[in-house]
C-alpha cells in the first residue's frame, strides 16, 4: 500500500498513461516473467534479436512512472554504447505512449512529473566507479554483461548493492554467453541466489512481423551468408543463446597454455605504446632471452585521463628500466605529438606501428599462443582482454575481417605492437662452452694411458713368443749336442 504523498505523486503522471502503457499487453511472455520476477538479483542470458533492449527500456519507464520519486538506471560498457543501445528506443516508447518524460539529452536522463529519473550511463573501467555513489536506487540494469572485465565485481558490490538498500531496490543482469564458459555473466549463471532467465529470438515474434520472413527463413539466410551451418559454436551462442566454447569468435586465442607465474633470466626487451584520447593509455614491455624463442609480456599499465607529461614520464620510468632495443607506438591523431615528446625526452626514435596490417600481425600473435611462444599472467590486463574482444561478423566481409568496437581493449593493441618488432625469432640456443685446459689434461692422460697400455701389451706379447719357442724347440744347447750324438751315430 503506497502512501498518501507517493499516491499525489502518481496522480500527476499524464492522463491514460497507465492504462496505455501496459507490459501485460506489450511484452511477450518470456519479457514478461523477467521484469515481473521479484527476485532483487535476476539475470538473463538471451540470443542476439531476442528482444533484450526492448525490456531494460520497458522495465526502466514501467518503474519510474508507477514508483513515485525514485531513481532508476541503465549501465553498460561507455556512454556511446548506451545511447546507442537503449536511448532511442526509450526514446521511442516515451513519445509512442505520452509518458511524459522530460528529456534531457546532455544527461541521458528522463524525467517525470512525478519525481522519479532514469539516467543512462557507461561503465568502462575501475575509474568510474564512483561516479555511482551516492545514489539511492530502485531499479538498475547492467547491459551487455558478458563485455565487462573482472572490475564488474567491485561495481556491483561496493557501489550498486548499497544503493538499492533505501528502496529494496533491484539489480538485473542482460546480455549475450560470453565465447567461453568464464567470467563474471557465467558466475552469475550458476549462482543459486540469482533467479536465472533465458529466451531467444526464436521467441520474439515481433521479429517475424518486421522482416517478413520467418525465424527459420532468417536463420537460413545469416548460415548462407556466413558459410556455417546451425552447429557451429557461434550460431549457438549468438541465435540459440547456449553456453559454447566459440574460441573462433575470440579475436585473440589467448590461452592456458601461454600463462606465466616465474618471470625467467631475459636480455632483450621492446616497448609498445597505444596512446588514447577517449580510451585508456596503455604501455606494454615484452622481453625474451637471446637463447630462447619465446617471448614474455613483463609489465602493463593501462590507465585513462592521462597529460601528456604524465605518459611521457611513465614511458621514460620504464626505458631507464628495461632499456628496450625500440619503442614503437600508435601515432595517429594525437599519438604522434606524444610520440614526439618521447623521442625528445629520450633521444631516441619512436617507431610508428605498422596499422595497417594489423589482421596479419594478429595472425603472426595468435601462432605465437598456438605454439608456447608467447607469455603473460593469468590474472593480468592482456589475459582478460582476450577472453572479450570479439570479431564483428555483421560488418565482415569475405576479404576484410572487423573488430567489434566494444569492448575495446587498449593493452591488447599496446602488445600487438611490440610484439610485431620482438626479435626473439633470432634466439638461438647457447652453444656449449670449450674448456680448453680441462680438454688438454683429459687428452694427455688419456694419450699416457695409452702408451702404458701398448707397452704392457707388447711385453705380454714378447713373453707369450718366447714361450712357444721353448715349447717347440727347447734349449738352443740341448739341439746342438743332439745333433752331434746322430753324426756319431
Amino acid at each position: 500500500m503506497i502512501s498518501p504523498q507517493a499516491a499525489v505523486l502518481l496522480s500527476k503522471a499524464p492522463k491514460n498513461v497507465l492504462s496505455k502503457f501496459n507490459l501485460e499487453e506489450i511484452c511477450f511472455p518470456e519479457q514478461l516473467a523477467f521484469i515481473k520476477d521479484p527476485n532483487p538479483w535476476v539475470m538473463a542470458d538471451c540470443s542476439r534479436r531476442s528482444g533484450k533492449t526492448e525490456v531494460c527500456a520497458y522495465d526502466l519507464l514501467d518503474t519510474a512512472i508507477r514508483s513515485p520519486g525514485v531513481t532508476c538506471l541503465y549501465i553498460t560498457l561507455t556512454r556511446a554504447n548506451a545511447e546507442r543501445i537503449v536511448w532511442a528506443k526509450i526514446l521511442e516508447i516515451n513519445e509512442k505512449y505520452n509518458l511524459g518524460g522530460d528529456v534531457n539529452i546532455s544527461k541521458l536522463s528522463v524525467s517525470f512529473s512525478n519525481k522519479s529519473v532514469i539516467y543512462l550511463s557507461g561503465c568502462k573501467d575501475k575509474s568510474e566507479l564512483d561516479k555511482f555513489r551516492g545514489l539511492a536506487l530502485k531499479l538498475v540494469y547492467i547491459d551487455e554483461v558478458q563485455s565487462f572485465r573482472a572490475f564488474i565485481a567491485d561495481l556491483v558490490d561496493e557501489v550498486l548493492a548499497p544503493a538499492l538498500i533505501d528502496y529494496a531496490g533491484k539489480l538485473k543482469f542482460i546480455g549475450t554467453p560470453a565465447p567461453i564458459q568464464s567470467g563474471f555473466f557465467w558466475s552469475l549463471k550458476n549462482n543459486p541466489e540469482y533467479s536465472h532467465h533465458h529466451w531467444t529470438f526464436w521467441q520474439n515474434p515481433f521479429i517475424a512481423a518486421k522482416s517478413g520472413m520467418t525465424h527459420a527463413e532468417l536463420m537460413d539466410r545469416e548460415l548462407k551468408r556466413r558459410g556455417l551451418t546451425i552447429d557451429h559454436p557461434s550460431v549457438r551462442r549468438e541465435f540459440f543463446g547456449e553456453w559454447t566454447n566459440d574460441t573462433e569468435s575470440l579475436v585473440f586465442q589467448f590461452s592456458a597454455r601461454n600463462h606465466f607465474s616465474e618471470l625467467p633470466e631475459l636480455t632483450d626487451y621492446v616497448i609498445g605504446l597505444d596512446f588514447g584520447t577517449d580510451d585508456a593509455d596503455a604501455i606494454a614491455v615484452l622481453g625474451w632471452h637471446k637463447h630462447r624463442r619465446a617471448v614474455y609480456l613483463v609489465e602493463e599499465f593501462v590507465k585513462a585521463g592521462q597529460s601528456v607529461s604524465e605518459i611521457v614520464a611513465e614511458v621514460t620510468k620504464r626505458y631507464n628500466q628495461y632499456q628496450p632495443l625500440k619503442i614503437v607506438a600508435d601515432t595517429g591523431a594525437n599519438g604522434k605529438k606524444i610520440a614526439l615528446e618521447i623521442s625528445k625526452r629520450l633521444g631516441i626514435p619512436v617507431h610508428a606501428a605498422e596499422k595497417t596490417r594489423k589482421i596479419e600481425h594478429i595472425a603472426w600473435l595468435n601462432d605465437a599462443f598456438r605454439t608456447s611462444a608467447f607469455y603473460a599472467r593469468a590474472n593480468g590486463k592482456f589475459a582478460q582482454d582476450c577472453s572479450i574482444v570479439e570479431w564483428d561478423y555483421d560488418r565482415s566481409t569475405s576479404d576484410k575481417l572487423v573488430i567489434k568496437d566494444e569492448p575495446h581493449s587498449d593493452i591488447c593493441d599496446a602488445v600487438l605492437y611490440a610484439y610485431v618488432e620482438a626479435l626473439h625469432w633470432l634466439s638461438e640456443p647457447a652453444k656449449a662452452r670449450v674448456d680448453l685446459k680441462k680438454q688438454w689434461t683429459e687428452y694427455s692422460r688419456k694419450m699416457a694411458d695409452e702408451a702404458i697400455e701398448n707397452t704392457i701389451r707388447q711385453q705380454q706379447q714378447e713373453e707369450a713368443e718366447a714361450a712357444f719357442s721353448n715349447t717347440m724347440f727347447g734349449d738352443e744347447n740341448d739341439m746342438a749336442q743332439q745333433i752331434l750324438n746322430r753324426r756319431k751315430a
